[in-house]
């Protein structure tokens, strides 16, 4: 089949080609458009495959117009009729470089090949801290905040998070901590952090290696810039966010100091359920099995002067059947070397003995059941469970008893 003659030729108009013109929605920025599947930003168009430029370079022979893609004046059009795909080339009637001039004239981009700084999102978060250092009244504040949502999506792709940290973390820091920005901003920008960092070890390794201060200015910021008597949605969504870059950076070996428990404990107050496992989650990295063997009676005393309490929220939330394993086991896991290292200061409600009662015949069960494959991690953790009911929540000589009582 052969092609369809030029359709339109000599075109003078900047053409934005989209595959779905009916679905394209304009963004707060009238030279953004997105698609569900599409981001259309100040010079690149970005899918699910990756990014490309949003100006069309054209030449002398026939390319495709990518979807998102901006025509500049001059340029011959037609329809590929094999493929459905529009094309464009230089006209034969214009010069390459006065169309190329004409083209930079209408959408300037800037594409400094020598700047090693320059990556695919230079511009948009250029447009961010222009953004950023104009907020004069309440639209600015929404233009800013529509052009990090926008760009969050890309900061979850292992690639485009670990670039993004790489060149704009010092732009996402002054966002995240700047206390003058209003709290909905400070949101989004710690929101891109964190986004950056889940599942994403490069990242967490550069401001692990680059910024190891960030993690005491987050703690810092927890501390005075987290008030406990607003309990604005905005404000406790701050303090999760907060919570979730240090659980991102903070490996299962750091070692917290006794500011930074009293700091948790403060942020606990707050009645809202998430956060509360978000703080215990950080907390549980403190006594987990990895700090255990390091730990002794007078290093927890000393830095978690109020472990006792920690104790009874974590019998607490183990009891909640809204909890998930994972968590059902951090949090046994923590209260397990608390308990087997302070003994009896540390005081076990009858509840808590109940369920535990309850849940040991229940794992035994799951531990014999030998006709499916088992998760050994699961088996580990259960045999620990049902072994503690007696040798460490409970009457040792009871356990010495009942294996005796087996074995005969």
């Amino acid at each position: 089949m052969k092609l369809l003659p030029l359709v339109l030729v000599g075109f003078t108009h900047i053409f934005p080609i989209l595959a779905d013109p009916i679905k394209a929605t304009l963004s707060p920025e009238s030279n953004t458009v997105e698609t569900p599947s599409l981001y259309v930003g100040d010079s690149l168009v970005c899918d699910q495959e990756g990014c490309y430029p949003k100006l069309f370079g054209a030449d002398s022979d026939w390319k495709t117009v990518r979807e998102g893609q901006v025509l500049p004046g001059g340029l011959d059009i037609r329809m590929n009729m094999n493929t459905g795909a529009k094309e464009a080339k230089l006209s034969d009637n214009t010069d390459h470089t006065e169309s190329q001039t004409h083209a930079n004239a209408v959408v300037p981009v800037v594409t400094p090949s020598d700047n090693s700084d320059y990556y695919e999102f230079t511009n948009d978060f250029g447009t961010v801290n222009t953004l950023l250092e104009n907020l004069h009244n309440d639209q600015d504040v929404v233009n800013l905040e529509s052009k990090l949502d926008d760009l969050i999506v890309f900061a979850h792709d292992y690639k485009h998070g670990s670039k993004i940290i790489t060149h704009e973390f010092g732009l996402l820091r002054k966002i995240s901590l700047q206390k003058q920005l209003p709290t909905s901003v400070k949101e989004l920008g710690v929101r891109m952090i964190v986004s950056c960092l889940r599942n994403n070890p490069k990242s967490i390794e550069y401001i692990q290696a680059t910024h190891p201060e960030f993690v005491h200015e987050i703690f810092r910021e927890l501390e005075y810039g987290i008030e406990i008597s607003n309990s604005a949605p905005s404000t406790v969504s701050l303090a999760k966010r907060y919570l979730s870059v240090l659980d991102e950076l903070l490996s299962p070996a750091y070692h917290f100091t006794k500011d930074q428990m009293l700091i948790l404990k403060k942020i606990y107050e707050f009645q809202d359920k998430q956060l509360r496992i978000k703080v215990l989650e950080l907390l549980s990295k403190y006594f987990s099995p990895i700090q255990s063997s390091h730990l002794n009676k007078r290093d927890i005393i000393d830095v978690a002067p109020n472990v006792g309490e920690w104790a009874q929220e974590l019998q607490k939330w183990i009891q909640d059947d809204t909890i998930d394993e994972i968590h059902t086991r951090k949090f046994f896991d923590s209260l397990y070397n608390i308990k087997t290292q302070l003994g009896s200061e540390i005081k076990v409600d009858s509840s808590f003995i109940n369920w535990l009662s309850h849940e040991t015949e229940r794992r035994k069960q799951n531990v014999e059941n030998q006709n499916q494959e088992r998760d050994l991690e699961q088996d580990s953790f259960d045999k620990r469970l049902i072994e503690s009911r007696h040798l460490v929540f409970g009457n040792p000589m009871a356990h010495r008893i009942k294996h005796f009582d087996d074995e005969l």
